[in-house]
């Protein structure tokens, strides 16, 4: 995961004491540096792919995969705690950078991904903790990062909008899932603001995924455009239709909730069908710039944004074959569970392999310059 900043080993890095570069642990304070700030989408994406493999009965793969998305979970923390404390200036730009500001969101989507996912193995105090820890980054970073978005920007939207802005999307909802998952039938005030959440991410949704659309359909589009990040597209609008079938099933046992449950269920229709519709033209966007115009398939840390969704696309499948008494839908997340296992794989092969050659490079012996 350090690798992301592969040609930082060569360059100055803003906020880094000096020259990067040359001896291995310059080369690590560089990369360290420029640590991709959305790297916790490794850990949504290894944790909602955990909640697939369980919803299907695959017990063993699941638990394996929820031990690495915590272990990820863990050193993800360290590094950006370490990056925070040696490179407070860069960490400060990408924070007021518009192309970067929203990918801090996958901290909050991280911690409550993996959150639900120990709450259903039974350790409810370590959800507890995450959910508190994802719902005061939710709070830090929506008014800091919105805040920041509508004083700072001085770049036109179309320059600056990307399908990453729709993490906060994910968050908010992972977090509204979390919540109400863990309540226990007698502390109102916890499910209405899952409620609340879910009302905001759905509006949210519909305000950015709007802007985005445009972006996408009216302006000039280079294949560099288009990064992984769009598949969020897709994935926020099925971590919404969970959420909103999450809450329909508090209904029958909170008061507030029973007059809103058709638009619960209304909602989570219309928003699996939505993403669903999202998915060939994503495919046909990849063939697009892979295939058509050519750009190289190579690893980077914006591919885990392409295997969260179709994680969450398989346990959204899964929800509403139960919850719209449909059974062939449980056909198609048996599918497409394997399609986000595939992804999984590839990606977390990819990324070991790239880790593993840029480890060989840092220690390989320098030729001295006589």
């Amino acid at each position: 995961m350090l690798t992301t900043a592969a040609a930082a080993g060569r360059r100055q890095v803003a906020g880094s004491p000096g020259q990067v570069g040359g001896t291995p642990g310059r080369m690590v304070g560089g990369a360290l540096a420029n640590l991709y700030p959305g790297y916790f989408a490794m850990v949504m994406a290894t944790g909602i792919v955990s909640v697939a493999m369980k919803g299907l009965g695959f017990a063993a793969l699941s638990q394996a995969l929820l031990w690495l998305a915590g272990s990820a979970y863990v050193l993800l923390v360290a590094l950006f705690a370490a990056r925070g404390l040696l490179f407070a200036r860069r960490v400060a730009h990408d924070l007021l950078d518009p192309k970067t500001m929203f990918t801090f969101f996958t901290f909050v989507a991280g911690s409550a991904v993996l959150g639900i996912r120990l709450w259903s193995a039974g350790l409810v105090a370590a959800a507890g903790v995450l959910a508190m820890v994802a719902a005061v980054s939710w709070l830090a970073l929506s008014y800091s990062t919105f805040g920041a978005l509508f004083v700072t920007s001085e770049k036109p939207l179309v320059e600056v909008v990307n399908g990453g802005w729709l993490i906060a999307v994910v968050a908010t909802q992972s977090v509204a899932i979390l919540a109400c998952t863990l309540w226990n039938g007698t502390n109102m005030a916890l499910i209405f603001g899952a409620y609340a959440l879910w009302a905001v991410g759905v509006l949210l949704y519909v305000v950015l995924v709007t802007i985005i659309v445009l972006r996408l359909g009216f302006y000039r589009i280079i294949p560099g455009d288009l990064s992984p990040p769009y598949w969020i597209n897709m994935g926020a609008s099925a971590i919404s239709m969970v959420a909103a079938a999450t809450l329909l099933s508090r209904a029958d046992h909170v008061p507030f909730l029973r007059p809103v449950a058709p638009t619960l269920y209304a909602a989570m229709l219309a928003l699996w069908a939505w993403g669903t519709w999202w998915i060939p033209l994503l495919i046909l966007i990849g063939i697009w710039k892979y295939g058509l115009r050519q750009l190289p398939l190579t690893y980077e840390p914006g591919l885990w944004s392409i295997v969260f969704p179709l994680g969450m696309y398989t346990v959204a499948t899964l929800r509403l074959a139960v919850v719209a008494g449909l059974p062939f839908l449980a056909g198609v997340a048996a599918v497409f569970v394997w399609v986000a296992f595939a992804a999984w794989t590839l990606t977390a092969g990819a990324g070991l392999y790239t880790l593993l050659r840029s480890t060989r490079a840092a220690f390989r012996p320098q030729p001295r310059i006589p």
